[in-house]
């Protein structure tokens, strides 16, 4: 009894065996998302219904929208709604579609590469402009601390020249992003000039607390140089010409993209755009 026992038992361990030998277990996956990137829309034309975009597919897949997601609008960027949020795919060719009232106005197929990343939309004719976020940021890992509550402390930018000289014309020159320096109130370059679709490298500003008991932030002021060395000059909405120069409030320990967009000589009225990457 027990011969036959132990051999019924043998019979179903090579059955399982071979069972398992014909009919592979396999699970349904997705490569791993190893690209990372913010959509940026500066299309240079005028921020209402008309222009807005409804939605946002990657790979044939919904990621931004009006009821969820986000509707990008002109000047603006997906995904939205925090600090430091971007979509995640896998690396490599990439389908970017973009909708308006239901029917395709932008169909591209990019390339992303592992890492984070910034798609800048200015033409719906042109491929994107795709930018190196300048991940990691670590010229500002570990210098906000409840240490340093009392002293400055730094943050960063990353400053993407877009800016249109006329309507479908991009600015020819280069420029100079300057920022002042809240201690010395000199101007200091960041970076080097950079030309239309190009971008500096991810520099540091100094931050000077503007309230002394709180967690760091005071308002930085910046300018553009043109290839002359002179304040660049934008017209306003009556068209008057004007030296270009304004202010943002930074925060320790942030990392901030600047994007000079809008059209210099005409509407919408050039300014920055700013960013939040950290």
């Amino acid at each position: 009894m027990k011969f036959f026992k132990y051999l019924t038992y043998s019979l179903a361990l090579m059955l399982m065996v071979v069972s398992c030998d014909e009919h592979e277990i396999l699970y349904e996956t997705e490569p791993a998302a190893e690209a990372e990137f913010q959509l940026h829309y500066f299309e240079p034309v005028a921020n209402n219904a008309k222009n807005y975009i409804d939605s946002v597919y990657v790979n044939g897949k919904k990621f931004s929208c009006i009821n969820g997601g986000g509707q990008l609008q002109p000047n603006n960027f997906v995904p939205s709604g925090s600090v430091g949020r971007f979509f995640a795919v896998p690396a490599g060719n990439t389908k970017l579609q973009l909708y308006r009232k239901g029917s395709i106005v932008y169909d591209k197929d990019i390339n992303l590469v592992k890492g984070k990343q910034n798609v800048v939309v200015h033409d719906m004719d042109a491929d994107p402009i795709i930018l190196d976020n300048g991940y990691p940021y670590q010229h500002v890992s570990g210098l906000a601390s409840a240490a340093t509550w009392a002293t400055d402390s730094l943050a960063t930018i990353k400053f993407v020249n877009v800016l249109y000289e006329a309507d479908g014309k991009p600015y020819e020159g280069k420029l100079q992003f300057q920022w002042q320096n809240p201690r010395t109130k000199e101007w200091e370059n960041l970076g080097n000039p950079v030309a239309f679709g190009e971008a500096t490298d991810r520099a540091p500003i100094l931050i000077v607390k503007t309230v002394f008991n709180s967690s760091g932030y005071c308002n930085l002021y910046f300018r553009m140089l043109t290839e002359d060395n002179e304040v660049l000059q934008v017209a306003n909405a009556g068209g008057k010409f004007n030296n270009y120069s304004l202010y943002r409030q930074c925060n320790i320990g942030r990392s901030y993209m600047y994007f000079m967009r809008g059209i210099r000589t005409g509407s919408p009225t050039a300014a920055i755009s700013v960013c939040t990457s950290l």
